[in-house]
């Protein structure tokens, strides 16, 4: 067999000589008797092609056994353009290619096919859902002039039907709704949520005009996604949910999706009623559920449509609604879920009996193996007395862990009251008389010769003991007689024109100081860089300090900067001399180097920067670190 690509190569070389060999035979017949010598031509032109047609493979068509992705073709033709291909609508695939229809991509539109026909929807939850839709569309088309809130907001109690009602309220009125769950109102990424929430009422807007078939958005477990609870201190997302939420009511027919708005009238977009649930709508921002943008409704189901639901749910179990009712009274503050919960309870003792009988070992073969060797459960016979059972069972559940709270016991001294309860427990516990215990002569005779070997192994232990250390009192640590200050307050002193002097050696001065301080070594430096030696020098510093006129002022506070750990030999005793000659002098903490790591010669301060070191006083926090 030829290959898929040479086969089309050949098959279209052989299409050409073929073409060409017709032309020519045409002319020869149109050119008829007139022209004999043509005529002869056209007759070699005819040989060379019945000469070469032997060796033409004519194109081999597509055939079901054929398995190249092409299907023999040269091309893949488009689907509207009438030709039918092998790959997308034939044997390979046999479906219409997605490019040309675009039926199958993700849309997020619910068609509720997967809930079955005969639930029943009580009549006022029906209503009430489609009022609201209704009243919408009016308001939107100017069929109403009153103001329409776009938010039906249907709260209650877990698992009173809340969520499903709505899905069969939307199937029986043929709306097509976009469902949002609390779970996507979170992201990692700062305001997706609610940009989420936009693009999709604007979905939903755009299927509503290009379809014509009513749609709306829902969203489930608003408070949960959303709420404010106790100790939470909530997210951006959330604040940006409240205010998409708070906006889109405000402006409905006009959501933007960040882009530029447009100035004709293509700027606005339908009106698409939204349906919330939750349980506790108080811990919702309250400006999202003030009248004119939420209708607040408190949905609990009374005993008659209680009955009348759960009857839809086991009728095909050959239920009445009598038995229904004796159900129902039989579990009055449970609501809707309890009652599936209970019916699909009951199908747990066939389950474990097919266990038994399949085995552990074969387990997995009788679920997901081969589709001979898996088995099926007999029909489950539910009756009134297993859901009864059942129902009890789940009930005592249920009280247990209201009764026994772990959580609780694990998380006692957290809250104030359960720790206060504790406490007293604690008390009235240690003030309780200890039980009184009755010894007998032997048992006291055996304690009174143990207390004595204890006490005397004790004053051996103490007499043959080392004489204890006696703690010297540690001297008490003099008050300096100056200041200690840090740079801050240095710089503050510096730039209000304190007088400044530098007691490091003169070469180090000359190499590097503050702008306008006085030099008055109280050391001389001999040698080289390499073997420098510092000798103090005090009585020089107070001579040159004495000679010099701009310091007759003894009263006026000095800074003085010293060399921090390379001055440690003398800068003390510079300090010491200097507090007897001034009235006011300020030592720098960390001296001229630590000074000058924060700012410049000349007193400017340097440029923040970036670090972890323990001198990096100020550091520069960023988002990144």
């Amino acid at each position: 067999a030829m290959p898929p690509v040479a086969a089309v190569v050949d098959a279209s070389a052989s299409a050409c000589v073929t073409r060409r060999s017709t032309s020519r035979a045409a002319s020869t017949s149109a050119m008829g008797a007139s022209a004999p010598a043509a005529g002869a031509r056209a007759v070699r032109g005819g040989w060379i092609t019945q000469r070469r047609t032997p060796t033409v493979r004519e194109p081999h068509r597509a055939t079901p056994e054929r398995q190249d992705a092409l299907g023999g073709q040269d091309f893949i033709y488009s689907q509207r353009s009438g030709v039918e291909e092998e790959l997308f609508k034939g044997s390979v695939l046999g479906v219409d290619a997605d490019v040309a229809t675009g039926e199958h991509r993700e849309s997020g539109l619910r068609t509720f096919s997967n809930v079955g026909d005969g639930f029943y929807v009580p009549e006022r939850f029906m209503q009430r859902v489609a009022v609201h839709v209704a009243k919408n569309i009016l308001n939107d088309s100017g069929g109403i002039p009153v103001p329409t809130p776009l938010i039906l907001g249907i709260w209650g109690g877990k698992g009173c039907g809340k969520t499903f009602n709505v899905e069969l309220a939307c199937k029986a009125m043929g709306l097509t709704p976009i469902v949002t769950s609390a779970g996507e109102l979170e992201d990692r990424v700062a305001g997706e949520p609610g940009a989420l929430l936009r693009r999709r009422y604007l979905r939903a807007a755009r299927y509503t005009r290009e379809t014509g078939k009513l749609c709306c958005l829902i969203i489930n477990d608003l408070d949960a996604g959303i709420g404010k609870f106790k100790d939470d201190l909530g997210t951006v997302n959330s604040q940006i949910t409240h205010g998409t939420l708070m906006n889109i009511c405000d402006n409905p027919t006009m959501v933007s999706e960040g882009t530029v708005w447009r100035s004709d009238f293509k700027n606005k977009n339908a009106r698409v009623p939204i349906i919330v649930t939750g349980n506790d709508f108080s811990k919702l921002y309250a400006p999202l559920t003030r009248d004119g943008r939420m209708d607040l409704w408190y949905w609990t189901p009374s005993t008659a449509e209680m009955v009348d639901m759960l009857h839809a749910l086991v009728k095909d179990d050959g239920l009445k609604k009598s038995c229904c009712e004796t159900l129902v009274a039989a579990f009055p503050n449970q609501p809707l879920d309890f009652f599936g919960a209970t019916r699909a309870r009951v199908y747990d003792e066939a389950i474990r009996e097919m266990i038994f009988n399949v085995g552990l070992a074969d387990l997995n073969d009788a679920l997901v193996g081969e589709e001979k060797q898996r088995v099926t459960l007999d029909t489950v016979d539910i009756s009134l007395d297993a859901l009864l059972r059942c129902g009890r069972e789940l009930a005592q559940e249920q009280q247990n862990v209201n009764d026994i709270q772990l959580a609780r016991e694990y998380m006692r001294w957290q809250e104030p009251e359960e720790l206060a309860n504790a406490q007293a427990v604690e008390r009235s516990r240690q003030d309780r008389p200890p039980p009184t215990m009755e010894i007998d002569v032997e048992t006291q005779q055996l304690l009174d010769d143990a207390r004595a070997k204890m006490l005397q192994a004790s004053e051996r232990a103490a007499a043959e003991a080392p004489p204890a250390p006696v703690e010297e009192e540690e001297p008490e640590i003099e008050a300096l007689p100056w200041r200690v200050e840090n740079i801050g307050e240095a710089q503050r002193l510096y730039e209000s024109g304190v007088r400044v002097l530098d007691v490091r050696p003169v070469k180090d001065f000359n190499r590097e100081t503050l702008k306008g301080a006085l030099s008055t070594p109280a050391a001389v430096r001999t040698g080289g860089l390499s073997d420098a030696v510092d000798t103090p020098d005090i009585e020089a510093m107070l001579a040159a300090i004495a000679a010099d006129k701009k310091f007759a002022d003894k009263s006026s506070p000095i800074v003085v900067f010293h060399g921090a750990e390379d001055s440690a030999a003398y800068h003390v005793d510079a300090l010491h001399a200097l507090s007897k000659v001034f009235d006011d002098v300020i030592e720098v903490d960390g001296g001229l180097p630590f000074y000058l790591k924060h700012f410049t010669p000349s007193g400017k301060r340097r440029p923040r920067y970036v670090g972890y070191g323990s001198e990096n006083e100020e550091t520069f926090w960023t988002a990144s670190n």
